[in-house]
């Protein structure tokens, strides 16, 4: 019932008056309706971190438990989401060990969930926009528009 409400008041509300965003972790499981042309302005997709955000992530983690960020090789943290990370370096933390140890009790979802995740990023190729993409209502700035509607798929 709830669905159906508010789907009828993004059709029907006067434009400029709200700016709804929406989150999902994979698109194929919403009813059609939710998908048909004109729902919504764009849909973003948001992949793992690059190695550079990732970098980043492992660092305000590592600083956050106490744990060496080097003992670590980045190649093994390929594709690895932010939660694993921070969980990553919460293991270390508690086994009083190295990253590289404790990498060994954490299941990242690259490797749990590969080929759904493959699956996603093919979904979303010529479907979505990039969420990491600069300009143009990727990264960075939203729309000038205050009625630009959003739901991002990310893995």
């Amino acid at each position: 019932v709830w669905a159906s409400i508010l789907l009828r008041w993004m059709s029907d509300r006067p434009q400029g008056t709200a700016y709804v965003v929406a989150t999902c972790n994979d698109l194929s499981q919403l009813p059609p309706e939710w998908m048909r042309a004109e729902r919504w302005d764009a849909i973003f997709f948001v992949d793992l971190p690059d190695e550079e955000t990732r970098n980043a992530i492992l660092g305000l983690y590592s600083a956050k438990f106490g744990v060496a960020p080097d003992t670590i090789a980045a190649a093994q943290l390929n594709d690895w989401p932010g939660a694993e990370v921070k969980t990553l370096c919460r293991v270390a933390k508690r086994l009083e060990t190295s990253l590289a140890e404790a990498a060994q009790f954490v299941g990242p979802v690259c490797r749990t969930a590969k080929e759904k995740i493959q699956a996603l990023r093919e979904w979303a190729q010529g479907r979505a926009v990039p969420a990491h993409r600069k300009g143009q209502g990727g990264a960075g700035k939203p729309s000038e528009t205050a009625s630009f509607r959003r739901i991002v798929c990310g893995t």
